[in-house]
């Protein structure tokens, strides 16, 4: 006799999970560099589309800070933010390859398989118990 695993909880558990406050602190990380990046654009030490980086730094704090607090519109914009940047490193690494820069490349597509871990992990149905 196969034991089937529930997919929803009679009583919703209790505290964040591991892989969730991972994500969330890889999404701050992502936030604090960005920040960085919009500063080091201001002081005028670095040429930088700062369109970019404002967009990142408020995905990545919105998602960041929602997970943490297990709020279900931040699991949708956690899966959102994942597609985003993980579509956007694709064309990153296509870039750095076309432009042969092979390494650079690589590194975006793994950074990339990141984000699609993350939108993954954060549609499974045991992880939807978790946000209310």
């Amino acid at each position: 006799m196969a034991m089937e695993t529930p997919t929803t909880f009679s009583n919703p558990p209790s505290g964040i999970p591991i892989a969730v406050a991972v994500i969330s602190v890889y999404y701050a990380g992502i936030a604090t560099f960005s920040v960085g990046a919009i500063w080091k654009t201001a002081i005028g030490s670095w040429q930088f589309p700062v369109g970019w980086a404002v967009i990142a730094a408020v995905l990545s704090a919105a998602t960041a800070v929602g997970l943490a607090m297990l709020k279900t519109w931040a699991r949708k914009l956690g899966r959102f933010t994942s597609a985003l940047f993980a579509l956007l490193g694709l064309w990153v690494a296509t870039a750095c390859v076309a432009t042969s820069q092979p390494l650079l490349g690589i590194a975006a597509s793994f950074f990339s398989g990141l984000h699609m871990a993350a939108y993954y992990y954060l549609r499974r149905p045991m992880i939807k118990a978790f946000f209310v």
